[in-house]
């Protein structure tokens, strides 16, 4: 039988700090970048909301899910989807709330053991996993392998359950400590957080949310809204080969942290070049579906949008209570017709219909648009 890895505790074997001394600078230069970008960003909240519902979904990818932004949002809005898809979509839904249950609490709370149980909860919430005691951290073994494998085949078995609270704290203490840069400290907490495992499904979902908390909780980000999940998704098998080298070898934390800081770099220079078409498509058509509209709800309805780029008048009814089903229906058909929105699928018997303004999924998915290059 394969024993429990008797992991070490935090903090990592010295690193070669020549060997990452341009990748560090490049990385650092590009998440100060962003970080002023979103730092000085209008309506903030409304234009990072599809990034982050990206994030969701590529997050949830690494872990077996297929489904796209654009399947998310159109079954959310209420279309018909398959059993698997709608599975699928649950999961990603369920990552989004965590995020934002996160972004709200980790301010007030800072990061602790508590939050952290209280996300798993949310993501593990009727979907797979359900039964794999969310929100507790776990009291059995576990092991990572190919679906299915017993332990005995298993290609890592994380600590003993008895020593898995001891594992937390120092991961907290570490957290805490002013004795690394921000961007390495939270891919050394990302990385020895897979190797705790501290739960028994939904780990590496929980380490990748957790990335941008640290980054906030120790001042590198003004709030917790960059995400990797796309850069390891890209690299998988890259980024599951280094973290799975972590046990192997303490060597192995230099290749680890070479990635990671390369991830930073890479993905802070697309975050930024994302969230500034974001605003300026928000800008753009602000001007016009002011005149379009001649309305005063006309702004409340595009923010709207922005956040749920794939919906049904009833919605909207819903999320602006002050429109007349008549007005909305007058404004959304104007806006139709002058091209801002399309119809995503036609009214049919009792089925409404759904609308869509894909720019919004597009930018967030980081393909062209028809206004202009970005």
């Amino acid at each position: 039988m394969n024993s429990s890895f008797v992991l070490p505790y935090l903090p990592i074997p010295e690193l070669n700090r020549n060997n990452l001394f341009q990748t560090f600078g490049d990385a650092v230069s590009s998440i100060c970048r962003y970080d002023g970008m979103i730092y000085n960003m209008p309506y903030a909240n409304v234009l990072l909301s599809p990034l982050m519902a990206q994030e969701a979904v590529l997050s949830s990818k690494i872990e077996g899910t297929q489904s796209t932004l654009d399947e998310v949002y159109s079954l959310e809005a209420g279309e018909a989807g398959t059993e698997e898809q709608e599975r699928d979509v649950q999961e990603i839904i369920n990552y989004r709330e965590a995020l934002r249950y996160a972004n709200l609490n980790v301010y007030d709370r800072g990061l602790t053991i508590g939050l952290i149980k209280e996300i798993h909860a949310i993501l593990l919430d009727s979907v797979r996993g359900k039964d794999k005691t969310p929100g507790l951290i776990r009291t059995t073994q576990n092991w990572i392998g190919s679906r299915g494998c017993s332990i005995e085949e298993a290609s890592y078995v994380p600590p003993s359950p008895v020593a898995v609270e001891s594992y937390l704290e120092n991961w907290l203490e570490y957290l805490s400590a002013d004795n690394e840069h921000p961007i390495i400290k939270a891919g050394i907490l990302h990385a020895q957080f897979e190797l705790i495992h501290p739960f028994n499904d939904g780990n590496g979902r929980v380490g990748r949310l957790l990335i941008p908390l640290i980054l906030t909780c120790k001042h590198t980000l003004c709030r917790p809204a960059f995400y990797l999940s796309e850069y390891f998704e890209r690299h998988r098998n890259q980024y599951t080969n280094h973290l799975n080298s972590l046990h192997q070898s303490q060597e192995a934390w230099q290749d680890w942290i070479l990635f990671f800081l390369e991830a930073v770099n890479v993905q802070a220079k697309e975050n930024n070049r994302r969230a500034n078409a974001m605003v300026k498509l928000h800008t753009e058509l602000k001007t016009r579906v002011r005149k379009i509209t001649n309305s005063p709800y006309g702004v409340p309805l595009l923010d709207a949008i922005f956040e749920t780029p794939i919906f049904k008048k009833s919605y909207m009814c819903k999320r602006i209570p002050e429109l007349t089903s008549s007005s909305l229906q007058r404004m959304v058909d104007l806006l139709v017709k002058e091209e801002i929105l399309t119809i995503k699928s036609p009214a049919r018997g009792r089925t409404p219909a759904f609308y869509q303004l894909a720019e919004v999924t597009k930018i967030a998915e980081g393909k062209p648009i028809r206004y202009w290059e970005y």
